[in-house]
């Protein structure tokens, strides 16, 4: 006879790369691991787009986090069944760069060959970017981002990540170096990153050098200047 409850339970999957919790009720939570050398304690929190994360001091080896997960399965069995469903990805219909100036209406236009054909004629270099097996293309044409074999809403997100990206090494390092020069500040160099904890970041080593997070380009022009003045500050 089978019984009503199982019980409750850790376990790691794909390749140490995941913890499933089996709860009291049965249901199973799969929570992605997060190496971190920074954080000092384990933490367990539930992402709105991206489920169960787990972070993962880098002393603690996976195979010991069964043992040391236990404590979280009460939080798990009170709070789970309240959280809602994580939303469905939305693209927005238009971009906007504040140091562009325009919005650009955004256009899933087809496959990726109808993309190379229009190559010749958009107004910027294309972006192709190779994702896994995938290919997409982002061109822009007359005030409008064309995404090309951008078949699910995560494709095109990754796609419009990567071109805001190139945006933002294009326009980023030119834009603070003119604020630099306006408050007689010398910086040698200014890079473009993928910060996860910060706006940016300065070094007052070998000239100057202030890297910024590439998200940046996606502020609004006042709240740009704070950040580049603050870091230059830094100097």
């Amino acid at each position: 006879m089978q019984p009503l409850f199982a019980p409750s339970s850790v376990q790691l999957l794909d390749g140490d790369r995941s913890v499933l919790f089996t709860l009291a009720d049965g249901s199973r939570h799969e929570a992605r691991l997060i190496p971190s050398a920074r954080a000092r304690n384990l933490r367990l929190r539930l992402s709105p787009d991206k489920g169960l994360l787990l972070t993962v001091p880098a002393g603690i080896p996976a195979t010991a986090l069964p043992a040391l997960l236990f404590s979280f399965l009460p939080w798990l069995e009170r709070h789970l069944p309240a959280c809602p469903a994580p939303a469905p990805l939305v693209l927005p219909e238009k971009l906007l760069l504040p140091l562009r100036g325009t919005a650009l209406q955004i256009i899933s236009d087809g496959p990726l060959s109808k993309g190379r054909r229009q190559a010749a004629s958009c107004t910027e270099p294309p972006l192709l970017l190779r994702a896994g097996s995938k290919r997409l293309l982002a061109l822009v044409r007359d005030e409008e981002l064309r995404l090309y074999a951008a078949a699910t809403p995560e494709d095109a997100a990754l796609l419009l990540r990567h071109w805001c990206r190139r945006q933002a090494e294009k326009l980023l390092p030119p834009y603070l170096q003119r604020l630099a020069g306006q408050g007689g500040f010398t910086v040698a160099r200014v890079t473009v990153r993928d910060q996860r904890r910060r706006w940016g970041s300065c070094s007052s080593r070998d000239g100057g050098s202030i890297s910024l997070n590439w998200r940046a380009v996606l502020l609004p022009l006042s709240l740009l200047d704070h950040l580049c003045w603050h870091e230059l500050c830094h100097l």
